[in-house]
């Protein structure tokens, strides 16, 4: 056995941590919402979705599948229901070369994230934050809502002009069509699975975002949205210690407000679900 070979998870954690090392007051001071988390241009979801199918393969090849059935049916279920009702909502062509999968696996952090094109991933330790198939319903649209939003795209533009100075479309799109190891470690820290090393995934702006069209598309698949407060409540109750979730999603009072004030919409097409069954 040999005793310094270090898991590919590890590994982005920790080549990661390196690019934090190199960025991190630009980056943080645009990922906090001071009016910079935007470039002119966002890397298009036909070069951010191969990218993601490469930084899922990567991410998760040292992961095993999470074999708790219960949990597992939560993430299945929900998983179809929302793609359904997101397509459903969208109406046009936006989702229909997304490659949807979603996929539990047995790790005990607290996590879940979405690759462009949806490609969803939970943990098990995140499941009894979730208590139930509505509360995985709710964090799934919120991620479903980052991909539709292709939020991914326009972080992955700020942090290629912020680390690398790129700053043109058509530089940046051949550097993310051949993906080397420095582009997928920017990869790791756009998508969230390097969530302890204190980068944000995404701005507050596109956090508020994901807030509101997730909960749309999880009412619209028969998931109760009054369930979204309780959800947070339990994440920021774990404390400043924090999950790795919670590095990459902030949980705050303001979360939970604009959260409270979105429900009223949402709660109409709850009321529709409910009505057509």
């Amino acid at each position: 056995m040999n005793n310094n070979k270090i898991s590919r998870r590890d590994f982005i954690k920790t080549t990661t941590i390196g690019t934090v090392g190199i960025v991190s007051a630009g980056g943080l001071l645009s990922s906090i919402g001071c009016g910079k988390e935007d470039l002119s241009f966002a890397i298009p979801m036909s070069v951010m979705i191969p990218l993601g199918t490469t930084s899922y393969n990567e991410t998760t090849s040292d992961y095993k599948i999470s074999q708790h059935k219960e949990y597992r049916s939560w993430v299945e279920n929900s998983g179809k229901r929302l793609r359904t009702a997101t397509i459903d909502h969208e109406g046009n062509s936006k989702v229909d070369k997304f490659a949807w999968s979603f996929e539990l696996f047995e790790d005990n952090t607290i996590n879940a994230w979405c690759m462009p094109g949806a490609r969803i991933a939970f943990y098990e330790g995140i499941m009894p934050l979730c208590k139930s198939e509505t509360g995985v319903g709710i964090v799934m649209g919120h991620e479903i809502a980052h991909a539709v939003s292709n939020h991914s795209g326009k972080r992955m533009a700020q942090q290629l002009a912020v680390q690398l100075g790129i700053t043109t479309l058509s530089v940046a799109t051949e550097r993310l069509l051949n993906p080397d190891p420095v582009i997928m470690n920017i990869a790791a820290s756009v998508f969230g699975v390097g969530g302890t090393l204190g980068i944000l995934a995404y701005s507050r702006k596109h956090e508020y975002e994901a807030d509101k069209m997730g909960l749309i598309y999880a009412a619209r698949a028969g998931y109760d949205p009054r369930e979204a407060p309780l959800f947070w409540n339990r994440m920021s109750a774990l404390g400043s210690s924090g999950p790795e979730f919670l590095s990459t999603h902030p949980s705050n009072e303001n979360r939970i407000k604009e959260l409270e004030a979105a429900i009223p919409e949402a709660m109409t097409y709850y009321n529709q679900y409910n009505n057509n069954q």
